[in-house]
């Protein structure tokens, strides 16, 4: 964390403007932007620049010389063509979620493709399923199923509404309530996607082939045949921001409903009971299974939802009493991830499942079960919604995400005796005197049903296509940056990847919900990949002008707002 982002971290939460970047770049014509962009060009700082450098991560307090709002593919490349010609950095948002604030740079061009939006279902050949999406990068998940209601279809997507199109699809794209063991990774869906490089040329990439299309009007189009020193339909799928900024994908489109799960209130008071619902989650072909474990406090702001997380720790640790073990109930989801399941998956069928396996469940009559579902997938909807409209940059974001795992074996210790997050925890208001105002943590079983196209992988680090593991996700939201839930959260990170490492355990991490800590941090992101991408970036991309926290080709270890070295520095008195 530099001495720039320290201060200005310091003076946004005294709610001090930093004041005009201007006079860094006295020389620069930006005002031939207004001449040349089809869109919003806002010099600092005035409101309609505020309002559009805000992202969600309240952590992200850095101020871009000038946001760019392009509305098309060609003032991407003028704006891309400029900062190449006067040496300006670049950042490069969509929907703006983001963990190291990889979207905005002090004192770049911010080229924010929230105008880039469309949404066109369309008939395709080059679909395995005759269906497909032409996405803009700058909508989001929301916008899309508005657009392709899920009732209808299904495709991988971000869990939140809120998260842009195409963070997430360049990122690898994960999706744990069920359309990841089903689908596979968001980036395996592209079919094709335009894209704009480093020095402003538009490209066309397709597993065979990429296109060239001319920057003059004396030159014809070109075709090159991707090889390992210049395939960039590999390395933007799963490594995309780090070469080139995509304007448009094409995205295969599944003609059948995802397939909402069922919600069960589980005991897992021992290793046994966790190894119970491993089983359960890598035994069938038919079910995708997760333990979610939220700390909601009142988070919550709508009328209804407050008054549920009013009562439900209430609910939970009377039922903790009356079991008299001392441990926490769990909420697990269990998702039909069969070929033709319906838009839900069955909850008594499901409880037949759990039960052959021996899951310890609260409750087994399927009536209350069949209850209990359609509460919790009410609660759920009412949550995402409000999720999806809550204001940018309100909380900061620390997290640790874990993938590819054989085992629970890391997460054991922190999963039962962690005094906020384990399942023996006193309370479930335990994470509010950490200073944390939210916190959800998902252990994923994974179960992967398909592999697409062996011919033509993704960048990110799947773990050898691993058909069975475990996954982990732990995220809490707080808005004192100087409070412990940070240090706590990565605290519990250091605790598991001790276990992974003294045991010398096999895991990844995921570029979407990325960790600073490691020295290795590329090849947990990338794998065996990241010598090739390496290759790739010195053809398409040789000055680096796409660069950011933890890019191809970055070394730096210490560039995340939350370190376990580099932190906030506390307020004075």
């Amino acid at each position: 964390m530099n001495l720039t982002f320290l201060i200005g971290s310091f003076l946004l939460h005294l709610g001090v403007c930093r004041g005009d970047n201007r006079p860094f770049h006295r020389n620069i014509p930006i005002s031939s932007l207004y001449e040349q962009i089809n869109g919003d060009v806002l010099e600092c700082c005035g409101g309609l620049y505020e309002k559009r450098r805000l992202v969600s991560n309240r952590a992200c307090v850095q101020r871009p010389y000038v946001i760019i709002r392009p509305r098309r593919t060609e003032d991407v490349a003028l704006a891309v063509s400029f900062a190449h010609r006067y040496n300006l950095e670049i950042s490069v948002r969509s929907g703006g979620h983001g963990y190291t604030c990889n979207q905005i740079k002090e004192g770049s061009i911010l080229i924010d493709l929230r105008s880039l939006n469309r949404i066109e279902l369309v008939k395709t050949p080059k679909s395995s399923t005759g269906l497909a999406a032409i996405l803009g990068p700058g909508s989001t998940w929301g916008d899309v199923q508005r657009k392709i209601p899920l009732s209808v279809y299904s495709y991988p997507h971000g869990q939140c509404r809120s998260v842009g199109v195409g963070g997430y699809i360049l990122g690898g794209g994960v999706n744990w309530l069920g359309t990841y063991n089903k689908y596979g990774y968001g980036a395996e869906q592209v079919l094709k996607m335009r894209i704009v490089t480093a020095n402003g040329t538009v490209l066309d990439l397709y597993p065979e082939r990429t296109v060239i299309h001319p920057k003059y009007p004396h030159e014809g189009k070109k075709v090159v045949r991707p090889d390992y020193e210049n395939d960039l339909y590999f390395a933007m799928r799963g490594a995309g921001a780090s070469y080139a900024i995509a304007t448009e994908f094409l995205y295969t489109i599944h003609p059948t409903p995802e397939t909402n799960p069922a919600v069960f209130l589980v005991w897992i008071m021992n290793k046994e009971d966790l190894w119970k619902l491993q089983a359960a989650g890598t035994g069938s072909r038919k079910y995708s299974i997760s333990i979610n474990n939220e700390f909601a406090g009142d988070f919550w702001n709508s009328f209804k939802t407050r008054i549920v997380y009013k009562f439900l720790p209430t609910v939970l640790t009377s039922l903790k009493i009356i079991h008299r073990a001392g441990d926490t109930p769990l909420f697990v989801t269990i998702t039909d991830i069969s070929p033709n399941a319906g838009e839900f998956t069955d909850p008594v069928e499901a409880l037949r499942y759990l039960q052959s396996y021996g899951v310890n469940l609260v409750f087994s009559n399927p009536t209350l079960v069949t209850v209990l579902d359609k509460f919790a997938r009410y609660l759920y909807e009412m949550n995402i919604q409000e999720q999806e409209v809550q204001p940018a940059g309100d909380y900061n974001l620390a997290g640790v995400n874990l993938g590819g795992m054989a085992d629970t074996q890391s997460l054991e210790e922190v999963f039962f005796r962690h005094r906020t997050f384990g399942t023996k925890r006193e309370n479930n208001q335990m994470f509010r005197s950490l200073g944390c105002d939210y916190c959800f943590w998902t252990i994923h079983f994974r179960n992967r049903q398909k592999f697409l196209d062996p011919y033509h992988p993704i960048s990110t680090n799947t773990d050898n296509n691993l058909q069975n593991g475990v996954d982990s996700n732990l995220v809490c939201l707080f808005k004192n940056a100087w409070s412990e839930c940070p240090r706590e959260v990565l605290r519990v990170k250091k605790s598991m990847e001790d276990v992974l490492h003294r045991r010398r355990l096999s895991y990844s991490k995921y570029l979407n919900f990325p960790s600073c800590d490691s020295d290795d941090w590329m090849l947990k992101y990338w794998g065996d990949n990241y010598n090739q991408l390496l290759q790739i970036k010195r053809v398409w991309d040789p000055d680096n002008l796409f660069n950011h926290c933890q890019s191809v080709g970055s070394t730096d270890n210490s560039c995340c707002p939350f370190t376990l070295d580099k932190f906030y520095p506390r307020p004075p008195g």
